[in-house]
């Protein structure tokens, strides 16, 4: 499978949580990227977070929709993702 490389720039804009009980607390995020190298235009994304009582066990889930040109080919597309981490681990 093709590998992209390049750096990128990252913003988080966190808004206060909308839940926060029985040791959960979810919040939204949106998170705007600026990309260079082979891939070249930004994005961005809509993030749901859900955080534990322990630390650093949560997870998460993003729609990122991006504009601009991968390997010279314009245009835009949309990336899902998923994550958890338990107790620190990915």
């Amino acid at each position: 499978m093709p590998t992209a490389r390049g750096p990128m720039e990252v913003n988080i804009e966190a808004e206060p949580p909308y839940l926060q009980q029985h040791g959960l607390t979810v919040n939204r995020n949106t998170v705007s990227k600026t990309f260079s190298g082979d891939m070249v235009g930004a994005s961005e994304a809509q993030m749901i977070t859900a955080f534990t009582e322990t630390p650093g066990s949560a997870g998460y889930v993003a729609i990122e929709h991006f504009i601009g040109s991968v390997d010279g080919k314009s245009g835009a597309f949309a990336l899902q993702h998923n994550g958890v981490m338990n107790k620190g681990d990915a």
